[in-house]
């Protein structure tokens, strides 16, 4: 388990030590952030979230340590990352033993780059209420593609803004302001609603998590 063979106080001393690696290694390569250099005498351009230590039971034995960030933000505004990551956060991962830090899957764009609208022009309600009745398909296994439809407690919950780029070209982004909204019963999904156009742009399954993570 996470705490096997773990001494009151290591743990802590272990995030302390995951966070400070995490750091050292963005400032080093402050690229990851999508910066060419971090300014040591401003606040440090990410959140961390959480910090946890995990203690292999098998293999190698080893230690690890996984710090999480708050994604990427423009004007307060969360941008969805168009990598995989850990369930789409940015995480870092700490090989203790070897010192070494590995950078997640996770793109934070330049703020030049960044397009978006930062005011909706479409009503959270309105795009509540235009979600009931779509049909949204996902991979239904060996019987083909299956179809879930939006029934009105699906959106009972408020949607978010939030900023989705979608891939024109190779490195190339179009940055959508959205409503995103966790829906389903069953089956869920995450889906975005261009706060401008108020069409649905883009519907993803959401995965669920792997035990123990």
């Amino acid at each position: 388990s996470d705490r096997a063979n773990a001494s009151p106080g290591q743990d802590d001393r272990l995030k302390e030590q995951a966070v400070d690696l995490t750091v050292r290694f963005i400032r080093d390569h402050p690229e990851v952030l999508g910066l060419d250099a971090i300014d040591p005498a401003k606040p440090f351009p990410a959140r961390i979230k959480s910090v946890r230590i995990l203690r292999a039971t098998g293999g190698d034995g080893g230690v690890y340590g996984f710090v999480v960030f708050h994604p990427q933000e423009y004007h307060g505004i969360p941008i969805e990352s168009p990598g995989s990551g850990f369930l789409g956060e940015p995480q870092f991962l700490v090989q203790f033993d070897k010192a070494l830090v590995f950078a997640p899957d996770y793109s934070w764009f330049r703020e030049s780059e960044i397009t978006a609208l930062t005011e909706a022009k479409v009503r959270e309600n309105d795009v509540r209420r235009a979600l009931v009745g779509q049909k949204l398909k996902y991979p239904g296994g060996v019987w083909g593609d299956a179809t879930y439809v939006v029934k009105p407690e699906d959106v009972a919950q408020t949607g978010r803004l939030t900023i989705l780029p979608l891939a024109i070209a190779t490195n190339a982004w179009r940055f959508h302001l959205t409503w995103k909204f966790e829906i389903g019963t069953g089956p869920k999904f995450h889906v975005y609603v261009d706060a401008v156009t108020g069409k649905v742009i883009r519907s993803a399954r959401v995965k669920d998590k792997t035990p123990g993570q």
